[in-house]
């Protein structure tokens, strides 16, 4: 583990409330793994959590970039949204992405919305790495 993240999106509220912001991130040989800790990625907290993923694209620009969504419960449009920005981003790279740790219920959300066919081989529901 080489960082831990842990921030309230809001300033007026506290670190431990719902809406916390909690990513961890641990660097391998040829990735990086970053995992949301929170419950739901949402209006809320897809922004912290896109601009943290930014961040590690952006300190480790030649590794491969994994986001275990394991133990993410919901998601909004703002959350499919940041995954898709993030996909666009690697893709514009070259980079490799591997998207695992997806629920049943995300993973019915991806296949209505498509996006499951959109990330392709990108994509391994239900494979948290944690």
């Amino acid at each position: 583990m080489i960082d831990n993240i842990r921030e309230s999106v809001n300033p007026g509220e506290p670190p431990d409330s719902e809406y916390t912001r909690s990513v961890s991130i641990s660097r391998g040989k040829e990735t990086v793994v970053v995992m949301f800790l929170g419950p739901r990625l949402d209006q809320r907290t897809a922004p912290s959590f896109l601009g943290a993923v930014s961040q590690v694209l952006d300190r480790w620009p030649e590794m491969g970039l994994v986001l275990d969504l394991g133990r993410v419960l919901d998601m909004d449009n703002d959350g499919l949204t940041a995954i898709i920005r993030i996909f666009k981003r690697i893709l514009s790279n070259r980079r490799s992405l591997l998207i695992c740790g997806v629920n049943a219920r995300l993973q019915e959300l991806f296949r209505i919305t498509m996006l499951d066919q959109t990330l392709g081989t990108h994509y391994q529901p239900g494979q948290s790495l944690h």
